[in-house]
């Protein structure tokens, strides 16, 4: 093995680091097990707390459906207004969680700036990550997702800021009254991109959580490792668990 590692660019050859990270990030029934078994040891998130919201606007908010992110300061500062019009402009009455990992306070007066201005339909919250890497923030949705749940009691679609948000995306908004968790199914072959989770529906119930909590003990033994080798690190768990369960907790699937 170290052979292999010492003549064959694994992490710096752009093709060969997908079919190495392709292959190494997903796991088997037995890892995930040892996986699970050890998730007390890891904390990698921590300090999830609300930092603004209006509940006048949460009561409302119940006609419509709930829209997450979750990012760094940085992305939030660059994406947050656009992401905000695209949603509005076609889910009037959403209410959108914003999660800020390691946020700066100038990004949270930011945010409330641009809260304020969609008439504080925009809900935030926050999360301390011990890695500051793109891997550790795309995961960080998993750790933050329960007490996302939690606070909202009902169903959470989950999406990546930069996503588009077409009239067609109001197909979806059932999907959580029918299952515990949904996202998009691409078929391909590549185990990491098979299930996506540019978009993803939770939906606050017992087998959500215990489907959360076997991605987050999926995910925190690998988050110290630089993205150039556990990039794509959460569609591996979503595709490794998802499996699992199927075998596991049919019920679930």
């Amino acid at each position: 093995i170290h052979y292999f590692f010492d003549h064959i660019p694994f992490t710096e050859d752009s093709d060969l680091n997908v079919c190495f990270r392709q292959g190494t990030l997903v796991c088997d029934a037995e890892q995930i097990e040892a996986r699970y078994a050890q998730k007390s040891d890891l904390t990698p998130f921590k300090d999830f707390q609300i930092i603004h919201d209006n509940h006048d606007k949460m009561v409302e908010s119940k006609s419509g459906p709930i829209i997450f992110f979750s990012a760094n300061s940085p992305y939030v500062e660059l994406m947050l207004e656009e992401f905000c019009e695209a949603v509005f402009s076609t889910l009037p009455h959403a209410t959108i969680h914003g999660n800020i990992i390691n946020p700066t306070p100038e990004v949270i007066n930011f945010a409330k700036q641009v809260s304020a201005r969609f008439q504080n339909r925009l809900i935030l919250s926050s999360i301390q990550s011990k890695y500051e890497t793109t891997t550790a923030y795309t995961c960080g949705r998993f750790f933050a997702m329960p007490d996302v749940l939690a606070y909202h009691q009902s169903p959470v679609i989950a999406v990546d800021m930069d996503a588009m948000i077409l009239p067609t995306f109001t197909e979806l908004l059932e999907i959580g009254d029918i299952y515990h968790f949904a996202c998009l199914d691409t078929q391909r072959l590549e185990p990491a991109s098979q299930f996506q989770a540019s978009i993803m529906i939770f939906t606050p119930n017992e087998i959500t959580d215990l489907f959360l909590d076997y991605l987050k003990s999926f995910c925190a033994p690998k988050l110290h490792q630089p993205s150039r080798i556990n990039w794509m690190l959460d569609q591996a768990g979503l595709y490794s668990i998802i499996h699992y369960f199927q075998i596991s907790q049919p019920h679930f699937i």
